[in-house]
């Protein structure tokens, strides 16, 4: 066998071997979330909110692939975290094949979810194409406060935290006059969304003091030093993960807890998200 002929067989036995272990390790990835901890200075942070333990999670995309399972693997890591509050940020069902019957299933679990100040969500694109409606009474009807183009305040020794929520920029209309955001506030406020892509929209018309969002997944795969080949943003790699500076804030964009499909994660793992809420420049 001369050299060539020696190099052209290496070459596909390395491809015949290296892409299936390739994409076994990908999808292991998916079934390997981290614990992502936070501190988040506010300066509008009232005091009887300093240390507060918010959990951020989203898109579990329950589905045939990602099962209910790992939907309760959450909920007990959520549990361990002691939560003040709990954001949701939709996306709970992959859709297409028997979307309701994964809606049933996945609000079935989580509503076991506690917090000592309750249990938050907006919905996602993906939850909206079967039928929004039903998603919606799901959600509610599982204990979760439906956000989506509201709010509610919360009060702790006369003290207010205010929780604001918009819809998804790809299903419904964000309404941020709903959420009541578009006018100046003194009150420390927490915005949640699904689709990060709203705030090029939002520009200086709305004030919040940090808002949280899902949906793009980090990207899923996401190459070092290129970025993600493929992102479910109109704005490219600018949402793809993590603290990113808007227009009118600052916005924290998570990789998701599940997966689209297909189910695989490259230096992207899924996480779970605690903040702890501290009044920035307080020393104690």
């Amino acid at each position: 066998m001369n050299r060539r002929e020696f190099l052209k067989r290496a070459f596909w036995i390395a491809t015949g071997v290296g892409i299936p272990w390739g994409g076994y390790c990908s999808w292991l990835q998916t079934r390997r979330w981290v614990m992502r901890h936070y501190t988040l200075f506010l300066p509008d942070l009232p005091l009887a909110w300093e240390g507060s333990r918010v959990v951020f999670i989203a898109d579990f995309h329950h589905s045939w692939y990602f099962e209910v399972e790992k939907i309760q693997e959450a909920v007990e890591a959520i549990h361990g975290l002691d939560p003040d509050i709990i954001l949701l940020g939709g996306d709970y069902v992959h859709y297409g094949y028997k979307v309701r019957h994964y809606l049933d299933s996945v609000f079935e679990v989580l509503k076991a979810l506690r917090a000592r100040e309750g249990v938050f969500g907006v919905l996602g694109n993906h939850d909206a194409h079967e039928n929004l409606s039903y998603a919606r009474e799901r959600m509610i009807r599982a204990g979760i406060t439906d956000l989506s183009n509201a709010f509610t305040r919360l009060i702790r020794k006369g003290e207010t935290l205010r929780l604001a929520g918009l819809s998804d920029v790809n299903t419904e209309v964000p309404r941020s006059d709903r959420a009541e955001l578009n006018q100046p506030t003194k009150e420390c406020t927490l915005l949640v969304t699904h689709n990060p892509d709203v705030f090029e929209h939002l520009r200086e018309y709305v004030h919040y003091s940090f808002a949280f969002a899902g949906h793009t997944h980090g990207g899923q795969v996401y190459i070092p030093g290129f970025g993600a080949p493929i992102i479910s943003s109109a704005f490219g790699q600018k949402y793809r993960y993590g603290f990113i500076r808007t227009y009118t804030g600052t916005v924290y964009v998570t990789s998701g807890y599940g997966s689209a499909f297909p189910p695989v994660r490259f230096f992207c793992p899924p996480e779970i998200c605690l903040f702890i809420l501290k009044k920035e420049g307080n020393a104690s």
